[in-house]
């Protein structure tokens, strides 16, 4: 299983791709397309989810667009996702949520000892976030 931390090998070095006469595009999507049917990139593809699994996502997508701010601690996603479908007990729910996060529906860092415990269910929110926060042109903006 590819981690976030692997890389990705693409064969060929640097594409060169011009956005104003589309030059190397057609060859770009190409070599996008050789990378995405790589097995090892999208190991989820493939998957046969449960029922549940399915449900639950449903269940945090609601809750993304429910909640302000968007996110939410583990036990009480949890409790959420048990309301709605007797199939996933509280201890399936971890496994669920790395499985979101894997596919990019949420972002639950089950590694770090603090963010363990809170879900964000709209990971667009928190990227749109941290763009506001840090910035490529922070040192402009600073006093001197």
């Amino acid at each position: 299983m590819r981690t976030s931390d692997q890389r990705i090998e693409i064969n060929g070095g640097l594409i060169l791709t011009s956005a104003k006469s589309l030059e190397g595009v057609e060859k770009l999507v190409e070599c996008m397309g050789e990378i995405l049917h790589q097995p090892d990139f999208v190991p989820s593809v493939e998957r046969i989810l449960p029922q549940s699994w399915v449900m639950g996502e449903d269940v945090v997508t609601l809750t993304a667009d429910m909640l302000s701010p968007p996110i939410a601690t583990v036990d009480e996603m949890s409790f959420a996702v048990s309301m709605v479908t007797e199939a996933l007990s509280k201890d399936h729910v971890p496994h669920l949520l790395n499985y979101l996060h894997e596919v990019g529906s949420v972002l639950h860092f089950s590694r770090h000892s603090f963010l363990r415990h809170f879900v964000f269910p709209a990971p667009e929110l928190v990227v749109n976030l941290l763009k506001t926060l840090y910035r490529h042109d922070m040192q402009s903006l600073t006093l001197t």
